[in-house]
């Protein structure tokens, strides 16, 4: 899995959020045309790299690096087994609010422990 290799609670829930982009079976969609989880997980990170120096909290992690294209303004969205194709914006919030150890996220599973604590990923 790709991951940022920073501590932190901004960077335990970034990487929390990349590695659920990176679900065996959801596809991130890019101005209409699907990606595969490790291409939009790369997407995410190669554009975090760019406005890190931008980004002091998840909330804008989301708003920059995972809610539309920079070229086209088209909204990424994503497509998940069983699930309706949704803005990539608001699955990832929903995501987030679901990030309290023993809460479900949205594909019912637990948030496993390793993934919450921990000063680095």
């Amino acid at each position: 899995f790709f991951t940022i290799v920073e501590a932190g609670q901004m960077h335990r829930e970034i990487n929390y959020l990349i590695h659920r982009v990176q679900h065996p079976g959801c596809k991130f969609v890019r101005n209409g045309k699907e990606h595969a989880p490790e291409e939009a997980a790369q997407h995410m990170l190669n554009k975090y790299d760019h406005f890190k120096d931008k980004i002091t909290n998840t909330e804008e992690f989301i708003d920059f690096c995972a809610t539309k294209s920079i070229l086209t303004n088209q909204p990424y969205k994503m497509r998940c087994p069983g699930q309706n194709l949704v803005e990539s914006k608001d699955w990832l919030l929903m995501e987030l609010e679901g990030l309290e150890f023993g809460k479900l996220n949205c594909n019912g599973e637990r948030i496993p422990r390793s993934l919450l604590q921990g000063s680095s990923i």
